[in-house]
């Protein structure tokens, strides 16, 4: 009797192991996304979001000739970013309101993130259209922006990832900020935005970076520049990152807002130059007037304004 349950209990088994890998081999693969929404922040009269769209092949297939395209109406689109495992192909063209993204080969389990910066006089969509495509039938899976994009698992573990996974979420929810809080994202958000790709490339290949000293540089590039308009970027890139950076440190944006006004006066727009080291003043009194004891051209203009009293 036992030798009898034995092997009815294998053809079960074997039987149930079959279909089950009938279904892995005859399932459509499947592409999951998600994209965390734009929160517009206003730069020099206009609006600048940034889009970070998501995307993971969750299943055991190869998918061939995958195109990405993403669109927000009018707003004008660029590239701000590519991130990637090593040897992930792609081609990403950008047509100022339009970007297409072919991936001729999407490997399983590849996943790869694209940083879309939007900008626009008036108004910036909440979530961009995002429209994926192959001449190969998968099927598109959409996640929320708090949700990690979820990969198959055995059937078997279901019951405790489904437990695990409501606890993630949870927590994701609770903690999610679209506004990319490393030092590091906020820096090359703030450099792909202000188009200073030089920057962008320090800050990639920097493990640790630090706001602090980011005024100082900014403003040893603008003064290397020979026309006001490329001078602008780095005004722009230091107003991004201080408005993207609410938490920074007394001293780090004190310094910031000192070498914004310093950037100013390269342009000869003195009102702005006294907002600004007025604004840095207020934020740090005593770290001003650190600095100004080795800044001449600082100090002059600062005692000139009688923003602060001479020692």
């Amino acid at each position: 009797m036992g030798i009898v349950f034995t092997a009815i209990a294998t053809l079960i088994v074997t039987v149930i192991a079959g279909l089950v890998l009938d279904y892995w081999k005859n399932s459509k693969p499947k592409v999951a996304y998600k994209v965390r929404d734009a929160l517009p922040i206003d730069i020099d009269d206009k609006k600048i979001g940034a889009y970070l769209i998501s995307v993971v092949n969750t299943s055991k297939k190869t998918i061939k000739d995958l195109s990405i395209f993403i669109e927000a109406g009018t707003v004008s689109l660029k590239n701000g970013g590519v991130s990637c495992p090593q040897g992930f192909v792609y081609d990403l063209k950008v047509d100022e309101n339009k970007i297409k993204i072919d991936v001729p080969f999407f490997k399983e389990n590849e996943e790869a993130s694209f940083t879309v910066i939007a900008e626009s006089p008036y108004y910036i969509p909440k979530q961009p259209n995002v429209a994926i495509r192959s001449p190969q039938q998968f099927k598109l899976i959409e996640s929320s922006a708090s949700d990690k994009i979820k990969r198959p698992l055995s059937f078997w573990l279901m019951p405790m990832v489904t437990s695990l996974t409501a606890t993630a979420v949870a927590i994701s929810v609770l903690s999610f900020d679209f506004i990319p809080r490393s030092q590091k994202d906020v820096l090359m958000f703030s450099a792909s935005s202000a188009e200073l790709p030089e920057l962008v490339k320090i800050y990639a290949v920097s493990d640790d970076v630090k706001y602090y000293n980011q005024g100082d540089l900014a403003f040893s590039m603008a003064k290397q520049c020979k026309d006001n308009v490329s001078i602008m970027k780095y005004i722009t890139f230091l107003k991004t990152t201080i408005a993207l950076a609410p938490r920074m440190a007394s001293g780090s944006k004190s310094n910031n807002l000192y070498n914004l006004a310093k950037i100013y006066l390269l342009i000869h727009e003195e009102d702005l130059a006294k907002k600004y080291f007025q604004d840095s003043i207020e934020e740090s009194k005593r770290h001003v007037i650190d600095l100004i004891k080795y800044d001449s051209m600082a100090r002059k203009f600062i005692y000139n304004e009688t923003l602060l009293p001479k020692e």
